[in-house]
């Protein structure tokens, strides 16, 4: 298997499901999706709206790092133009972000995409344009989460695995593990700054399928 990791409209979280193919750990996560969280548009959800002839629009807080439509059985990249190319300017296979709050695209043969899935992705260190999500300083090592992610979404069976990491979030960001999720941490610490709060650190320790989580809190 291989995670997936996706976000929502405005970036305040994301969530990953699936297993990793070797260890289930963050470095994982982060080669299974190199190009960062997903924010996906299925076909079903039928939410594109139209701006121009063969142009089509949808709400995106956050200017995408890269668009992807899904043809021919494959993922195919779009090209991004200068943002705010105005209405009708598009040529096939072209994005652009419009007035900081559009993503605008003209699928190649002028397809719609409410007929087939589209997705944008957004670096994970925040590189492009949009916020970081999480960096790694050290490989399979030393992590710092910027945003509130969840473990799982609630059906899907996921693995997420921590050995002898440290991983350190920013202010007010947390972790929640889901239904039908798992989480396992031996000799982690984790590092949270709760708003308005003192200083907690956590260190797990895992025995056998148990996890135990030991909290002190510094002011």
């Amino acid at each position: 298997m291989a995670y997936t990791v996706l976000t929502d409209d405005y970036l305040t979280k994301w969530w990953i499901t699936g297993t990793g193919s070797v260890v289930n750990h963050l470095s994982e996560v982060m080669d299974d999706q190199p190009l960062g969280p997903c924010m996906q548009q299925l076909d079903a959800d039928d939410a594109w709206g139209t701006e121009e002839t063969n142009e089509w629009l949808i709400f995106t807080r956050y200017k995408p790092d890269s668009v992807y439509e899904y043809r021919d059985s494959a993922w195919n990249l779009l090209t991004n133009v200068a943002d705010n190319t105005a209405p009708g300017a598009l040529g096939q296979g072209e994005w652009t972000f419009y007035t900081d709050w559009y993503t605008v695209v003209r699928l190649t043969d002028n397809d719609n995409p409410n007929d087939t899935d589209m997705r944008e992705y957004y670096a994970w260190d925040g590189s492009g344009a949009g916020l970081k999500f999480m960096t790694e300083s050290i490989d399979d090592g030393l992590y710092q989460i910027h945003i509130s992610f969840d473990i799982g979404d609630g059906t899907t069976p996921t693995i997420l695995t921590l050995l002898n990491n440290l991983v350190w979030f920013d202010d007010s960001v947390i972790y929640i593990t889901l239904d039908n999720a798992t989480f396992l941490a031996s000799c982690s610490c984790i590092s949270i700054y709760p708003s308005g709060g003192s200083r907690h650190i956590e260190f797990h320790h895992a025995e056998g399928a148990k996890n135990k989580q030991i909290g002190i809190g510094i002011s």
